[in-house]
């Protein structure tokens, strides 16, 4: 038989080139910017495990709202951190950045080599493609389309490379709305907590108590506090109200119960992984009688200016001064130094362990008439439980002491439990 003409031949193969050459352009439209769209899919999940990671809650004394003066009964408040300072909550973002910035780049170096293998394998099959064969001129138009197909590849690898991931990791982009105990990126900076203690500790006095400091006379403290957008501003009003015990009346009428507060507080983070909070509460007592005080609406106000270094372990100085405002509470007047540690550990995803330790020192303007309670030490343990994107249960352990004018050790001592409820909005 016959063999075909040898132009039948040419006609056929370079037929077969024509028809193969959309197929790989078509490769390079479709999956180049497949691999680019799973990069920025990767740092969008990064981004998401960021701004959903719950952080700590407060650990260290703080000495802002939410609860405000209620803080002080456990050392330990709901706050954007591990520390209990104000703007700890920036410090954990940060590092839970750096965290998502090493995932990202990780992805990013995986996916690089994913491209370069399919740019070795475009080329391989473009080299085939615009080789000529020994009868057949190299055509002007399938070179042009084979460098048309050569930058297209080089632009993908460098947008990948620049535009991507690293713009997905950029830590500035990643928004500071951690639910101060338990939250989500995009929050509008409202939170409502309601707290149940079995013992009000008010810097290492039991405040409700009657006869010891072991007097377990539950507390129920609501609050609510709200974020002021990015300029570091909160403010916040809180309430403490005593629920168990024979001596209620007594204490309300002596300004001790009924405890309401205002505060605003004002935090920014500094270099070298430090924090600065600043604030001022106000505390009164509405429902006091002025036969019980010795004067009417017994107020207090404390400015507080706190320091925090956040790494493995946190480390707080807390600066306060607590001035009773009427003459009749002059001599209550101090200065409160408190030096703390804390560390929260990572135990399930929805869920940290949070320690603290804190030694508080009071400083009284009129020593000779306050003879005791001028030195406290706080151990702390809680377990942040996020049971939704905005809602969480926070339990804890709390051991705290004082010194005590003509009582031991264990009489200075007492432990107690309590459980705060919350949602982050």
């Amino acid at each position: 038989m016959p063999s075909a003409p040898a132009s039948i031949h040419q006609d056929n193969t370079s037929s077969r080139r024509q028809h193969l050459l959309p197929l790989v352009l078509a490769a390079s439209v479709f999956v180049m910017p497949a691999f680019a769209s799973s990069a920025r899919a990767e740092g969008a999940k990064v981004l998401l495990a960021v701004s959903t990671k719950r952080p700590s809650s407060a650990t260290i004394d703080r000495p802002l709202p939410p609860p405000m003066r209620s803080t002080r009964r456990s050392s330990v408040a709901p706050t954007r951190g591990r520390c209990a300072a104000p703007g700890a909550g920036q410090a954990e973002s940060a590092k839970a950045t750096r965290a998502a910035l090493a995932s990202v780049k990780a992805s990013q170096a995986a996916l690089v080599a994913q491209l370069g293998a399919l740019r070795k394998q475009l080329h391989q099959t473009i080299g085939t493609l615009a080789a000529p064969s020994a009868a057949e001129p190299r055509p002007a138009p399938l070179l042009q389309q084979v460098s048309e197909l050569r930058a297209n590849v080089a632009r993908l690898t460098a947008a990948m490379r620049t535009s991507g991931p690293r713009r997905a990791a950029q830590p500035s982009k990643v928004p500071d709305a951690e639910l101060r105990s338990g939250g989500q990126a995009a929050t509008v900076g409202l939170s409502i907590e309601v707290e149940l203690s079995s013992i009000y500790n008010d810097r290492g006095t039991n405040a409700f108590a009657s006869a010891s400091q072991h007097d377990q006379h539950a507390l129920l403290s609501p609050r609510i506090s709200y974020a002021i957008g990015n300029t570091g501003l909160t403010v916040g009003y809180g309430a403490v109200f005593q629920w168990t015990g024979d001596n209620q009346s007594e204490l309300v009428a002596s300004g001790v119960g009924h405890e309401q507060n205002f505060a605003i507080a004002y935090e920014r983070s500094l270099p070298a992984s430090l924090i600065l909070a600043a604030g001022l509460t106000y505390i009164f007592y509405p429902f006091a009688s002025q036969e019980g005080t010795g004067t009417r609406w017994p107020s207090v106000l404390e400015p507080t200016v706190a320091l925090t270094h956040s790494s493995f372990i946190d480390v707080q100085v807390a600066l306060t001064y607590s001035i009773g405002v009427q003459d009749a509470l002059a001599s209550g007047r101090f200065l409160y130094v408190r030096p703390a540690l804390g560390k929260s550990i990572s135990v399930h995803r929805r869920a940290t362990l949070d320690i603290a330790l804190g030694v508080g020192f009071k400083v009284y303007n009129h020593p000779d008439e306050n003879p005791d309670r001028d030195i406290d030490v706080g151990f702390d343990v809680e377990l942040p439980l996020a049971l939704t994107s905005t809602f969480f249960v926070k339990p804890g352990v709390h051991v705290a002491w004082t010194n005590l004018d003509g009582a031991s050790v264990g009489d200075e001592t007492m432990v107690w439990g309590n459980v705060i409820v919350g949602v982050k909005l």
